[in-house]
């Protein structure tokens, strides 16, 4: 069908009273969101240079201490930097000042909600949302939930438990669909994290998250954080190092793998997971136990959890020597010259105490 003879036909289903346009027209994301690193950019977004896709929602879940509240935390400081408007809604009450200024978020900018119910959350997303209408705001928007697991409905407030409640599952379904269709035509991202629960009477999956089938198949993408081993400091423990897989995407293929060193106190490198997703896509070379790019040697090759944060030295230095990479890497991606990079199996690994920093 030519391009007229297509207009013709849109037209058509008009004059029918169906309000239809060319999907080429249809922008399904409206902008991204760096997340603050590389690696994971690309695992959500098929790009180095994108992150977070505006206009949908997102779901960070996994085990304690495992950085979901960390990179909700800098999602914050993200969307602040690009002169954007950021919401929290501390469902928990956990909320840290100290610790949010560290990580990069601007307090005194930042709006403070503390929801106790799915109802009152939802109240809060439509406020923001009619807020945005309203002042037909342009730059990027977050609404973080942390964390979905500790809302509870009307029911159980007022039956205290009195009376057995199995509606929070079904009043989330209905949160996302509420909330989906606004979302859709704004530059905002709704951000939620979630736990991990035993998956009891299955027998072929041992890890769930709360709240039923709202968050697992309404979030346009879902992010698996699990730690694998721990970085220390004398005596102390200063973060972990994780693997995040993206467990489901709408935008790019699913189960895209990466693994980073979260500090606990401090933002995040952007170069951390870099180096061994660029070998995994073809962009830098292994020569026996060196690193190259375009013939010219980075540094060593490190292959065990214990020299991680090692290995992440040597992409802020490829960094800093070939900015370009980045823009170089997603044009690749981009023609479809590079390879698609690893995937997860989503197998447990042992924990272990990585290498003193």
């Amino acid at each position: 069908m030519s391009k007229k003879d297509q207009q013709s036909w849109l037209g058509a289903l008009e004059k029918q009273g169906l309000e239809v346009k060319s999907a080429r027209d249809a922008l399904q994301v409206k902008g991204w969101l760096d997340t603050g690193n590389y690696a994971l950019n690309w695992a959500i977004s098929g790009r180095l240079l994108r992150g977070y896709p505006l206009g949908h929602t997102g779901e960070i879940f996994g085990d304690p201490s495992t950085g979901k509240s960390f990179l909700a935390a800098r999602a914050l400081a993200m969307v602040q930097k690009e002169g954007g408007v950021a919401l929290l809604d501390d469902t928990e009450g956990a909320y840290n000042l100290e610790h949010s200024a560290a990580l990069g978020v601007d307090v005194a900018k930042l709006a403070y909600r503390n929801s106790r119910t799915v109802k009152q959350h939802l109240d809060t997303t439509l406020a923001f949302v009619k807020a945005y209408k309203d002042l037909r705001l342009k730059v990027p928007g977050i609404i973080v939930c942390d964390s979905l697991a500790q809302l509870s409905t009307e029911h159980e407030m007022e039956t205290k438990l009195d009376r057995r409640d199995m509606s929070k599952a079904a009043e989330l379904k209905a949160f996302f669909r509420i909330v989906s269709g606004d979302l859709f035509e704004l530059p905002v991202i709704h951000l939620s994290t979630n736990h991990t629960i035993a998956a009891i009477g299955n027998l072929f999956k041992t890890r769930d998250t709360p709240g039923g089938g709202g968050p697992k198949f309404q979030s346009s993408w879902r992010l698996d954080l699990r730690a694998i081993s721990k970085i220390k400091a004398g005596a102390d423990y200063i973060g972990c190092i994780c693997r995040a897989v993206v467990d489901k995407n709408r935008f790019t293929a699913p189960w895209k793998e990466v693994r980073m060193a979260i500090p606990f106190a401090k933002p995040i490198s952007k170069a951390s997971g870099l180096i061994p997703l660029l070998l995994a896509l073809g962009v830098v070379k292994e020569t026996g136990a060196f690193l190259e790019f375009r013939g010219d040697r980075l540094g060593r090759t490190f292959k065990t959890k214990d020299h991680f944060l090692d290995q992440d030295e040597v992409g802020e230095q490829l960094l800093d020597q070939y900015p370009e990479i980045l823009e170089e890497t997603d044009a690749a991606l981009e023609a479809g010259q590079l390879n698609t990079g690893p995937t997860s199996e989503v197998t447990p690994e042992p924990e272990e105490v990585a290498e003193e920093v």
